[in-house]
């Protein structure tokens, strides 16, 4: 039976709009994030650099965001059938800085725990960030899927043991499982655990 499912967050839960996104996870790696924001900001400040996305234009491009279609509706059903949802993302934020953003987009409620690489000090697509949203679903490992967008996160979510579902996904990527549209991710958990049932019998 599937009891637990853990989310990436970014081009999964909500679309990131701004063009650093490739980078982000490199900037994050080095922990340089905020330094390159503050530089940017600096620099826009005193005219030496032509304005692109400061610390200020992110954050207003976050408050502006929304969940992807269909996922509020989901996350919801997946509550109602007890399923422990986990989001895991790689950031320099607090759990807490996430949870608020959750909060504004509605869907916080329907959110057990947000794993975060800044708390736990390891990042997708290495096993011990997939171990510890495991830990945190409170199931095992065989009971557990992520959704995902990016190739090399399903894939490090499988090499860790896990079955994967792919939304959204970037170019070469496929999950055990594929997801045309977020809503498809009940269907898939449900037939796998109608069929988990009927092998039992």
């Amino acid at each position: 039976m599937i009891k637990g499912m853990i989310f990436d967050i970014g081009d999964v839960i909500y679309d990131i709009p701004f063009k650093y996104k490739k980078l982000s996870p490199l900037m994050i790696m080095l922990g340089i994030e905020p330094l390159l924001f503050k530089f940017t900001s600096l620099m826009t400040k005193f005219g030496i650099y032509k304005k692109k996305y400061t610390t200020v234009d992110i954050e207003t491009l976050r408050k502006k965001m929304k969940p992807r279609e269909g996922v509020l509706e989901t996350l919801k059903k997946l509550k109602q059938k007890k399923m422990k949802i986990v989001f895991l993302t790689d950031t320099i934020y607090s759990p807490v800085k996430i949870q608020s953003r959750l909060l504004a987009l509605g869907i916080s409620d329907y959110v057990d725990k947000v794993v975060c690489s800044s708390e736990i000090g390891t990042y997708k697509p290495k096993k011990e960030a997939y171990d510890a949203a495991v830990k945190a679903t409170g199931a095992k490992q065989s009971e557990v899927m992520f959704v995902g967008h990016a190739k090399d996160e399903l894939e490090g979510a499988q090499k860790a043991g896990l079955k994967t579902i792919g939304y959204n996904l970037d170019p070469g990527a496929k999950g055990d499982y594929n997801a045309e549209h977020f809503s498809n991710i009940l269907k898939i958990v449900g037939e796998l655990n109608a069929k988990r049932r009927h092998n039992r019998h």
